[in-house]
């Protein structure tokens, strides 16, 4: 800035710099007042520079200097900071400008081989940060290792903490014995550092012995025994890092044996509501390995060999196996009991009693587990309301869609549809009671509860999903029916994917 009076109309004033590296207009008009203004324009440096730029009116000048800061990382980040070894690590460095023209280089460093960087990586134009993989090693114990990132001169750092990481274990998949029949396995374990390991099981059942030392387990289970069991095998390394998996060991039967009475979605133990797809989980049911599934319609009442008597009726079957029967409940008024046995060539069970639910809700998931992905569509397609996946039909649901959820044991409907035969599409087979969705944890509208047209004891629940919904992965759903006391009877809760709303 030249001061003084203030210049007559169209004085000019002269510009000059002593750096190549900033663009300045060659003048400046100072028109009615003592000061003029202008840009300065900065090229990409690599290092830093100070510059001294000057102005002139006449025999007058004026000079100032400006600093100028060259390309430079200011930041260095790795997420997880604070891992297991053995993993891989996402990292990132930044840096103080995003107007690079061309391909920046990065150098990398790691101050212990236990984590490996690439040795240099390069920006792309236009771009501010730097991203690439650290992998790491199996260390003893835990481990501080920097890491260092630079540019022009410019280093900055960061600390990956590595933790040890737990024994590899084996152990073998479910086991099935008879009673008064010797059952023995192995359990082995390897350390990725090499560390010592040691071995235990806990939850072993009465008179099984587990040896530390070689990993084995043996047990000859008596004919009171008859069940499942869930054995925790466990390994610890030196440093006390451990890993732990189950064995599952079922003590079967030569004859039915009925161990529960579950909703066939959600697995829960709550027996039979009217027209539900239920199953029955035991042992003995049929041979040892045998398995098949209905393939008429409406469902045949012996799979198999294998039959279900409910109060003295043979019910419909859907499928078979030595531990397990899926059938559909009969259509009996809730409150009345139920005594329930299963009829096979390896002969009866003895008889189980319950009581008929007026509504056993479940939702099915994909896996059949009753957890995580649920079976559910955008209505009106068949596409799954999941994360896109390769080989399935699938797209998050979005705030206003509808979606389809398939389910059981939703209650009595309006229409009579006879035991095993597919649910009519016209009329529509409605449910008597109200029907609640919690998406998210907020209530969907509902357009439609009740048996799903052309399948058998399968329920359908069209809702839309609310504009509250959070964009995820793995959003909630759950449903509610309203029981004739007033109580709620509610589901297991399964997931959707669920998209951010459009804009």
């Amino acid at each position: 800035m030249l001061s003084g009076a203030a210049p007559a109309a169209g004085v000019s004033i002269q510009l000059a710099s002593s750096s190549t590296q900033v663009s300045i207009p060659a003048s400046v008009q100072a028109a009615g007042s003592n000061t003029a203004s202008f840009n300065v324009t900065s090229l990409l440096i690599q290092k830093d520079e100070t510059l001294t730029l000057t102005a002139n009116l006449g025999k007058s000048s004026a000079q100032t200097t400006v600093a100028l800061v060259g390309l430079r990382p200011t930041a260095f980040s790795c997420s997880p900071g604070n891992m297991r070894s053995g993993l891989t690590a996402s990292c990132q460095v930044t840096l103080n400008s995003t107007q690079v023209a061309g391909a920046v280089s990065v150098f990398l460093s790691s101050s212990d081989p236990h984590v490996v960087v690439p040795a240099s990586v390069s920006s792309q134009p236009g771009q501010g940060t730097v991203a690439f993989q650290a992998s790491t090693g199996f260390v003893p114990l835990s481990q501080a290792i920097t890491l260092n990132a630079t540019c022009n001169g410019f280093t900055v750092h960061t600390v990956l903490n590595l933790t040890p990481a737990p024994p590899a274990l084996t152990v073998p998949g479910k086991q099935t014995v008879y009673p008064e029949k010797n059952l023995k396995f192995t359990v082995s374990a390897n350390d990725p550092a090499r560390l010592a390991v040691s071995l235990s099981a806990s939850n072993l059942p009465p008179n099984a012995v587990f040896n530390a030392n070689g990993g084995i387990f043996v047990w000859t289970p008596q004919d009171s025994q008859i069940g499942l069991y869930t054995v925790h095998i466990t390994a610890t390394n030196i440093a006390l890092v451990s890993e732990t998996q189950d064995v599952v060991i079922e003590v079967a039967s030569t004859t039915p044996v009925v161990f529960s009475v579950a909703n066939a979605a959600s697995y829960v133990d709550d027996g039979c509501s009217p027209g539900a797809a239920a199953t029955i989980l035991g042992t003995g049911f049929a041979q040892l390995g045998s398995q098949a599934a209905a393939s008429t319609s409406p469902l045949p009442t012996n799979v198999d060999g294998v039959r279900v008597r409910i109060n003295g009726q043979y019910v419909p079957v859907y499928y078979a196996s030595e531990g397990q029967v899926n059938f559909q409940c009969p259509v009996l008024s809730p409150g009345n009991t139920v005594q329930l046995t299963i009829e096979g060539s390896t002969g009866v069970s003895k008889t189980v009693s319950s009581t008929m639910h007026f509504a056993t809700p479940g939702i099915f998931a994909i896996d059949g587990s009753g957890k995580g992905q649920g079976a559910i569509l955008i209505a009106n397609t068949n596409q799954l309301a999941m994360t896109p996946t390769n080989g399935i039909p699938s797209r998050p649901a979005k705030p206003g869609d509808y979606i389809s959820i398939y389910a059981t044991g939703l209650g009595p409907v309006n229409v009579n549809v006879p035991a095993g035969s597919p649910a009519p599409a016209k009329p529509l087979a409605n449910a008597q009671a109200q029907v609640d969705v919690k998406i998210d944890g907020s209530p969907g509208k509902v357009a439609f509860a009740g048996l799903a047209p052309g399948f058998i004891g399968l329920y359908q629940v069209n809702v839309e999903i609310p504009a509250s919904a959070a964009a995820g992965d793995a959003i909630p759903v759950q449903i509610a029916v309203h029981l004739p006391d007033g109580s709620i009877a509610e589901s297991n809760i399964v997931t959707i994917a669920v998209a951010p709303p459009s804009n």
